[in-house]
């Protein structure tokens, strides 16, 4: 059967072309109109987010942590394998407290299988360099750990897991009520999509604040919410303001939205396929089926009639196929 659907590629195809597009004059002009960028495609949330006042902010206001957090440092986001056999990581943001807590902070865009591992790998690869080798200031090292927090912002509920706006995750101790064993190994596991629907007085919290700001920038024609409230926003508004960026940043930008729609229209598209797939499956399945329950209930009907006429259960179940038990109920 045909149909109009298109494949990944060309999805991936139409979406560059549309951002070819953009980059006319008269077309940019109408892309200008839009008030903020999508802080969900690489440039957008790097450009956000790699400010050290709105990571601050945004930082607090998730950890809440006893001293507010006033200082960060960016560190290098790659982190090089130990051997050739292993693989680095390449986080989008990594910065560093002035307490020496390490935060990797991830902006995810498609589900993954092993989501929940690469989560561990991630915050392992961060904390595994802090083993010192010899005297440290003439001592052993006597493994006491930096603490890592990974937060991961998810562009998509979990699956196989109830639906969150926030996870926490810490090493407890099963035995004695969940009691933290280490705060040393920390994720936080944010679910945007929690927030569709929601206005913005249904925000009751500060990190429903940043989800709905999050979610809703890119299509909102307002000024960014929440400004009057938590100054914050103020700086993320500026930061993620479209017609204040220069040229050439427009262009990454744009080129970074390629990237996103093309990846986001071939996920879409797979996700669409595996339904479509599944639901006829299914109705193959429910076909053959009903051919098969068919077929049996006319085994049936033909065991009653014999039986009416006080043929031997025996001969009637090696007739048809049936069991003496099934004949018996009949």
């Amino acid at each position: 059967m045909k149909t109009n659907e298109k494949s990944p590629q060309k999805l991936a195809i139409s979406a560059h072309s549309e951002t070819e597009n953009l980059q006319s004059s008269e077309n940019l002009d109408n892309f200008a109109k839009i008030l903020y960028i999508n802080p969900m495609s690489d440039f957008g949330f790097k450009k956000i987010f790699g400010v050290e006042k709105i990571m601050i902010g945004f930082l607090n206001d998730l950890i809440q942590p006893e001293s507010p957090i006033e200082k960060i440092t960016f560190l290098d986001k790659e982190k090089l394998p130990d051997s050739k056999s292993q693989r680095g990581v390449v986080y989008d943001l990594l910065c560093r407290t002035e307490d020496d807590r390490e935060f990797l902070v991830e902006m995810q865009n498609a589900p993954q299988e092993k989501f929940s591992d690469r989560v561990i790998y991630y915050l392992s690869r961060s904390i595994a360099p802090q083993g010192q080798k010899g005297k440290v200031d003439g001592h052993d090292w006597d493994y006491e750990l930096r603490a890592i927090y990974g937060v991961f912002l998810l562009n998509f509920h979990l699956n196989d897991h109830e639906r969150l706006k926030l996870r926490t995750l810490r090493l407890t101790v099963k035995e004695n009520n969940h009691k933290v064993f280490s705060d040393k190994l920390n994720a936080y596991i944010i679910e945007l999509p929690c927030i569709k629907g929601m206005k913005e007085e249904d925000c009751k919290t500060k990190l429903d604040c940043w989800m709905y700001n999050l979610y809703n920038m890119e299509t909102t024609t307002k000024p960014l919410a929440f400004q009057d409230v938590m100054p914050v926003f103020k700086e993320v508004a500026s930061q993620a303001e479209f017609n204040s960026m220069s040229p050439e940043e427009q262009r990454r930008y744009m080129y970074a939205l390629d990237e996103y729609r093309s990846n986001k229209a071939a996920w879409d598209y797979s996700i669409k396929r595996s339904i479509q797939k599944g639901l006829q499956e299914g109705m193959q399945k429910g076909m053959q089926e009903g051919i098969q329950k068919g077929k049996l209930e006319e085994r049936y009907k033909n065991a009653r009639a014999l039986k009416a006429i006080d043929v031997p259960v025996e001969k009637i179940a090696k007739a048809l196929g049936l069991s003496v038990e099934e004949i018996e109920m009949l």
